[in-house]
């Protein structure tokens, strides 16, 4: 008698793990492969965005395997940039950040200003069902090649009706196709 307790919590406990791994992927990540795996979510993404697929109506699902956002994240104004690299992290976490060279913005209202310099994006990821995934962007607006800009400002300028948005936009568009002037 003595025995069956000892052999139900014996079963007991060799049954826990599988319960518990029940409907859930359970992935185990080096630091090196944590890292890695950020690198390539969060470049996959800076490149997507980069190429202007932010700006593009019906895009959105080429950015829903990366994110666990439902949708675009609103935005005022887009930032045109020259380059960006993903920031080696120094200790393990759920956050990358990513440097960005930057050549200016563009926002209704104010128009193109040129802001030469760097800036840093924050990226929140988390873990779904195994796969990292971009849960939150801070700051959030589109980070644009020059070109996708200048292709993203024509479109605009087809679609306005407003005469002082069109003025906006024509120089900006003036101020980004002189290569030479757009990083000054």
């Amino acid at each position: 008698m003595r025995r069956l307790p000892v052999i139900v919590l014996l079963a007991a406990a060799m049954a826990a793990p599988a319960f518990a791994q029940v409907g859930y992927k359970l992935k185990t990540r080096s630091i090196a492969e944590l890292s890695a795996e950020q690198r390539q979510v969060v470049g996959r993404w800076c490149r997507l965005d980069y190429d202007g697929l932010r700006l593009t109506p019906g895009a959105w699902e080429k950015f829903a395997p990366l994110t666990t956002m439902k949708s675009n994240p609103e935005f005022r104004g887009i930032q045109i940039v020259s380059r960006y690299q993903v920031l080696p992290s120094d200790r393990p976490s759920m956050e990358a950040s990513v440097a960005y060279i930057v050549i200016g913005q563009f926002e209704l209202g104010p128009g193109f200003t040129r802001e030469p310099g760097k800036t840093t994006v924050n990226y929140r990821l988390t873990d779904r069902d195994g796969q990292l995934m971009i849960a939150d962007i801070e700051p959030s607006r589109p980070h644009v090649s020059r070109q996708a800009a200048l292709a993203w400002l024509k479109q605009q300028r087809e679609a306005t009706t407003n005469d002082a948005d069109r003025m906006q936009i024509d120089a900006a568009i003036q101020a980004l196709s002189e290569p030479d002037q757009a990083a000054k």
